[in-house]
C-alpha cells in the first residue's frame, strides 16, 4: 500500500517537473502514437519536412506505383481470359460445324447408297423381265 502511495506522488511531481520532457509525455498519456487503422499521411513538400518525410513520400510513391501495376496486370489477365473463352468459343463452335456437316455427308451418303441399291433392283428385275 506504502509503494502505491510513493508512485502515485512521484508520479505527480515527475508529471510537474517533466512536463515537456518526452518520456513523461508517453507516460502520462499525452504522446499520440499512430493507429495501425490511419493510413500514411503524405506531406506537401516531403523536402520541407526532412528525411522521414521523405522517406514516408516515398513509401507511398513506391506503394502507389505497385497498387498501379497490379490492376494493370490484373486488367490484362481479364483481357487474356476473355480472348481465350472466344477462342474456346470459336473452336467449340467449329467443332460442332464439322460434326453437323460430317452428319450430313453420311446422310448424303446413305441417300445415295439406297438410291444405287433401288436403281441395281430395277436393272435386275428389267434384266429378269428381258430374259422371260
Amino acid at each position: 500500500m506504502g509503494y502505491i502511495v510513493v508512485l502515485v506522488i512521484l508520479s505527480i511531481f515527475l508529471g510537474c517537473w517533466l512536463r515537456d520532457s518526452l518520456v513523461t509525455r508517453v507516460t502520462f498519456g499525452r504522446v499520440r502514437f499512430n493507429s495501425r487503422k490511419e493510413k500514411k499521411k503524405e506531406p506537401d513538400d516531403p523536402e520541407k519536412y526532412g528525411w522521414l518525410a521523405r522517406k514516408l513520400h516515398e513509401s507511398n510513391v513506391r506503394g502507389a506505383e505497385r497498387s498501379r501495376r497490379h490492376k494493370e496486370e490484373l486488367r490484362q489477365m481479364k483481357e487474356h481470359n476473355a480472348q481465350l473463352r472466344e477462342v474456346i468459343r470459336l473452336q467449340k463452335e467449329e467443332k460442332r460445324k464439322k460434326k453437323e456437316e460430317a452428319l450430313r455427308q453420311r446422310e448424303e451418303q446413305k441417300v445415295k447408297e439406297k438410291e444405287r441399291k433401288r436403281l441395281l433392283k430395277e436393272e435386275q428385275k428389267k434384266a429378269k423381265a428381258k430374259q422371260k
